[in-house]
């Protein structure tokens, strides 16, 4: 699930076992190994890894085409920055482009928290994260690799 503003949580457009199949393609088990340990065939990782990957390629495009057109903002959140800051950094961002935040501060940093699970040590972000701020002044955090 990905953290969104007000305690919401948004269902990733990917099925578990979608999810299942890339993690485990990803840690470098072939198409064969990953459909022995799931107990399906060949055919079905290779046609649930395809839809996977075209349902992350149209979901990446969309923000693409949303962020260049400036009807979503987009803002890296970078490692190593306190969680304070983070939100600070997320609201200023919101004010600088005009969109009134539908959540308070408190909020706001529950949803940067919660986004970062176990990448946070002592208020500080372990990993990246990108903060996307929707025109109605809904929030999305996700983590990322950004340094």
């Amino acid at each position: 699930m990905v953290q969104t503003g007000k305690g919401r949580e948004e269902r990733p457009y990917l099925t578990e076992r979608q999810i299942e199949i890339l993690s485990m393609r990803r840690s470098g088990l072939s198409q064969v190994e990953t459909a022995a340990k799931l107990g399906i065939t060949r055919q079905d990782v290779a046609i649930l890894e395809k839809r996977a990957m075209r349902n992350l390629n149209r979901a990446a495009a969309t923000l693409w085409i949303a962020e260049q057109r400036g009807i979503v903002l987009h803002l890296n959140l970078k490692r190593g920055m306190h969680i304070l800051d983070a939100a600070k950094e997320t609201i200023a961002k919101a004010d600088e482009g005009g969109i009134r935040l539908v959540d308070n501060a408190v909020t706001i940093l529950s949803a940067i928290r919660s986004a970062s699970g176990d990448a946070m040590k002592s208020g500080v972000l372990d990993e990246g994260l990108e903060a996307f701020i929707f025109q109605d002044g809904r929030l999305l955090f996700r983590e990322t690799d950004t340094s």
